[in-house]
């Protein structure tokens, strides 16, 4: 008897510990879709037994969304989806090592913005699409990359044709991979414009800081690269008139209420932007800069004027760093930034005037481009 009882037992266990890794597998065995209660869009269900390690998502073209899901030994055989509402045209599929990718396609003039989230239930994923416009569309298609799916673990077969998972997967059928991935670079321009203060550091004799304004032409060029945490980098540029200098100099170094120093500038700024959603993106601007003197004078209590021409370098380069909210608004860019900048050369090239005084400059700018 006592012998039946470890017999049952030893084959309990090796039942149990042959199900268990059966059990814990993830599990993908239907994608339905179903349109929101607020009529907006539709939302795409992956009915998974347990929920998947991570997933990816991209939409490399207006009319093409991607998705991959991965866990490890996910099973994704005889997957069915229900019927596809009349805006998709059709469904792809790519079983890859560890996970499973769709290729998702649109029809003609159907334009989504997408979101994946977990259920509630922790288990199922979600992939909400919201309607957006054309405009917007483009603007997140230029911003992602399509997905190579031999990165994944994909393999090729002999077919020509993508499986197209429109009511039940037949796995004997392999998708085509796009393998080559176009690059796209776009290019913003448009104007700046808004308040400045400037002064200068390096010597500690008495002056007050002159509040001016700034503004430029500026363009923007935008990478289709992506780098650690979702940041988009890109390179910011333009022409700026700026107005620096300072007022209420010291007796002994200038007599003078206002000195007046304009440049024409030119910055060349890394710029790393964040997409909080489609329409804001946070932003840090940081690189060196150019001036070039346009205007070089004192001007006294009477208002009379004197050229510091000849006591003053024709050229200033120094550093700028700022922060800064981009706002896509269709075709346009309404952004806003907080800029600082220090010159890194004297402002005074004349021994008798020249005490090491270097630039320093703040402004808030707002503008568009387009």
């Amino acid at each position: 008897m006592r012998l039946a009882r470890i017999s049952l037992l030893s084959l309990s266990l090796f039942i149990f510990s042959g199900l268990f890794p059966l059990l814990a597998q993830v599990q993908l065995d239907r994608i339905s879709i179903a349109e929101q209660a607020d009529g907006l869009g539709y939302v795409m269900r992956y009915h998974l037994t347990e929920m998947a390690d991570s997933f990816r998502i991209a939409q490399p073209e207006i009319n093409q969304i991607q998705m991959v899901l991965f866990s490890d030994g996910l099973i994704s055989e005889d997957v069915t989806i229900s019927e596809l509402p009349g805006e998709f045209e059709r469904i792809e599929y790519y079983p890859l090592e560890n996970g499973v990718g769709l290729n998702i396609i649109l029809a003609d003039e159907s334009y989504f913005s997408t979101n994946a989230y977990p259920d509630v239930n922790r288990r199922d994923l979600l992939l909400a699409f919201e309607r957006t416009d054309q405009q917007t569309a483009e603007r997140i298609a230029n911003l992602q990359e399509e997905i190579n799916w031999l990165a994944f673990g994909y393999q090729t077969g002999e077919t020509e044709e993508p499986a197209q998972l429109v009511v039940e997967h037949d796995p004997d059928e392999d998708p085509v991979v796009v393998m080559d991935t176009p690059s796209r670079w776009s290019v913003d321009i448009g104007v700046k414009g808004g308040l400045s203060t400037a002064n200068f550091y390096g010597v500690g004799y008495g002056r007050e800081s002159r509040n001016e304004y700034s503004f430029a032409t500026v363009f923007t060029v935008n990478m289709p690269y992506h780098l650690p945490y979702g940041i988009r980098p890109g390179i910011e540029s333009g022409v700026y008139f700026t107005q620096k200098g300072f007022e209420n100099p010291a007796a002994d170094k200038l007599v003078a209420v206002t000195v007046e120093l304009d440049y024409i500038e030119i910055p060349v700024l890394a710029k790393f932007s964040y997409d909080v959603t489609p329409i804001i993106s946070p932003h840090l601007v940081l690189g060196p800069y150019v001036g070039f003197m346009v205007n070089a004078e004192r001007v006294r209590l009477d208002d009379s004027r004197r050229d510091l021409d000849d006591v003053t370098r024709e050229v200033d380069i120094g550093g700028l760093a700022g922060i800064g909210l981009d706002f896509y608004l269709g075709d346009f860019v309404l952004n806003a930034q907080i800029r600082n900048s220090l010159g890194f050369t004297s402002i005074f090239k004349d021994e008798d005037f020249n005490d090491g005084e270097k630039h320093r400059h703040f402004s808030v700018v707002v503008g568009f481009q387009f």
